[in-house]
């Protein structure tokens, strides 16, 4: 759970474009995660087996899933006063976890 600092905000009182720039943080972070999602590797591969992405797309994609995090824990901590645990992981590292919470008509 996300560490609050001393007199943080509960979402319910966002103003109504701050509650929209947290609504489109969070579908931006989304979105990264599903174009993210198909350079998992969901089985390891043989010595001998060719790369199934190119390097170019994987770190793009990479990349943007990062920054969306990274937007929304800068939203987050200023609308919010929430601050990212220390002990937090890396989207890239969780971001199957994601995938599978999300409702079928979001995959």
């Amino acid at each position: 759970m996300a560490q609050r600092a001393p007199g943080h905000r509960p979402v319910e009182r966002l103003a109504p474009e701050e509650r929209r720039e947290l609504d489109a943080a969070h579908r931006r972070l989304r979105e990264a995660a599903l174009i993210y999602e198909p350079f998992i590797a969901r089985q390891p591969l043989g010595p001998n087996d060719p790369p199934l992405h190119s390097l170019p797309e994987v770190t793009a994609a990479q990349d943007e899933l990062l920054a969306a995090e990274d937007a929304l824990w800068e939203i987050r901590s200023r609308l919010l006063g929430w601050e990212r645990p220390e002990s937090a992981q890396s989207i890239t590292q969780v971001v199957d976890w994601i995938l599978e919470d999300l409702p079928d008509e979001e995959q």
